[in-house]
């Protein structure tokens, strides 16, 4: 019963404390986007100016963030009294992998782990090679001394060696 009425106390007292003016979200940083925009990070994660610094969870704020496609990690930091800063980490695209069967082909960029992370839009940068004859990424997933082959590659040529210079590789056909 103690232990019940004290948490009821620390409740109470909570909730007394992050109607304080003090601790209302005045700061909201959002720290490492390239390619994805603050705007859309922030509306994202939910936040807003009417929320106290008290009642913010940390964990739903990061995965709601991480829901973005282009974003591979974030850390949410708490800056007393009144602020919050979310750090994104971006996925790098390796290459674009083209999906799919006959009409029904789409374009993704791919990580360096070989995952398909978003679908290409209109508008978007196409400069990186283009994995081409697979229909699933499940088949470049599966095949560990394929992914291992294609990505020693795309390694290389990244180094500009010259070579092997990354503008003479416009597509790697499987």
């Amino acid at each position: 019963v103690g232990i019940i009425r004290f948490s009821g106390i620390n409740m109470l007292v909570m909730e007394q404390l992050a109607g304080i003016e003090y601790f209302q979200l005045k700061n909201i940083e959002i720290v490492g986007c390239k390619v994805t925009d603050r705007a859309s990070i922030k509306k994202r994660a939910q936040l807003d100016y009417s929320k106290s610094i008290l009642t913010i969870d940390e964990e739903i704020i990061a995965e709601r963030v991480v829901e973005d496609p282009w974003i591979s990690s974030t850390t949410i930091d708490i800056r007393w009294p009144d602020g919050i800063e979310i750090h994104v980490k971006e996925h790098s695209p390796e290459a674009i992998i083209s999906l799919g069967d006959g009409e029904a082909k789409s374009l993704y960029y791919i990580s360096n782990r070989g995952l398909p992370f978003s679908r290409v839009s209109s508008g978007d940068e196409l400069d990186y090679p283009v994995i081409t004859g697979l229909s699933t990424a499940e088949e470049i997933e599966q095949d560990a001394e394929l992914k291992k082959d294609v990505f020693t590659f795309l390694k290389q040529v990244s180094r500009n060696n010259p070579r092997l210079p990354s503008q003479a590789i416009s597509e790697i056909h499987i």
